[in-house]
């Protein structure tokens, strides 16, 4: 069981705590304390309330933060009264489908660093409030250099990163490991792409890797990806397929569903983990990432 700071007693509080109680209910988390600026509370529900500036004298694991429009503010104020970045949870996340709290700080205290040959693990990250584990965040590979890349994985993250300046015609960054090139989508200069795969490269966590791959070619790209050497992987795939690594997600099988989305499966992808999904999310998160579990929400006739 885990001892929390609940902070925040507005509306989000209110949109959050149910969610929160069933944890509890489950014994998975202790509320030792609320907080927040009403100075003048004593007491919220069934829990203590206490002063911002008793935090640093309660004991506590987590900070559970209660408030989206002002949870980026509340992490400053937090890290200055000692709360480390890593003990701060969004209450957000409790609101997610199927969400498991063990599972949840599995993942905080042992980070996975997700592999992913588009935006796919960056979208993840955010929608958990995880930190970047991966310098695989806001990129691009080709598919065949992706496979290329998982295939020989250790060499190429031991490469420098070097850059084409002399061929951006993508409008972004360009950069090669070898003869593996990347394109930085959402970068807006080279210094800024270096910096940010290096900071981010130092946080791998080579013994808690995931592989995903969004797979918008062949089957033949599919078996590919079913063959390389990761035994946390999963691949997505727009038809049906009995790979053991790949997984057709049902919903793009709906015409409508492929026409929303101007055929794009890549966009497809994206939306399912984006903060506003259009329609339910399909995938239970955190079972993929902690047990490699492929827990497929819905199905069709």
């Amino acid at each position: 069981m885990k001892n929390c700071i609940l902070w925040g007693t507005g509306q989000d509080y209110d949109k959050y705590i149910s969610y929160i109680e069933q944890h509890i209910c489950k014994g998975h988390l202790n509320i030792v304390a609320v907080t927040s600026n009403d100075i003048l509370l004593s007491k919220l529900d069934h829990f203590d309330f206490i002063n911002k500036k008793e935090i640093p004298n309660t004991s506590y694991d987590y900070i559970i933060v209660a408030s989206d429009k002002h949870f980026p503010e509340i992490v400053v104020e937090a890290d200055e009264l000692g709360v480390p970045q890593g003990k701060v949870i969004n209450a957000r996340v409790f609101s997610l489908p199927y969400f498991d709290f063990c599972k949840y700080i599995s993942l905080m205290e042992d980070s996975v660093s997700i592999i992913s040959n588009h935006c796919w693990a960056g979208r993840v990250y955010n929608l958990l409030g995880l930190k970047f584990a991966s310098p695989f965040i806001n990129l691009s590979l080709t598919e065949e250099d992706y496979i290329k890349l998982l295939m020989n994985f250790d060499y190429y993250m031991s490469q420098s990163l070097k850059f084409k300046r002399d061929n951006d015609v993508m409008g972004c960054p360009i950069g090669t490991l070898d003869d593996i090139t990347i394109s930085f989508l959402h970068y807006k200069s080279y210094a800024q792409a270096e910096e940010c795969w290096y900071r981010r490269l130092a946080r791998i966590n080579p013994d808690r890797l995931f592989v995903e791959m969004t797979i918008l070619g062949s089957n033949n790209v599919a078996e590919q990806f079913d063959k390389v050497p990761f035994i946390n992987k999963r691949g997505f795939y727009h038809s049906k397929t009995s790979l053991s690594s790949v997984t057709c997600l049902s919903d793009y099988l709906n015409p409508d569903v492929r026409h929303k989305y101007c055929y794009s499966f890549s966009s497809y992808i994206l939306k399912t983990v984006s903060p506003n999904p259009d329609s339910t999310r399909p995938l239970d998160l955190l079972s993929l990432l902690v047990d490699n579990s492929i827990v497929l929400r819905k199905s069709y006739k």
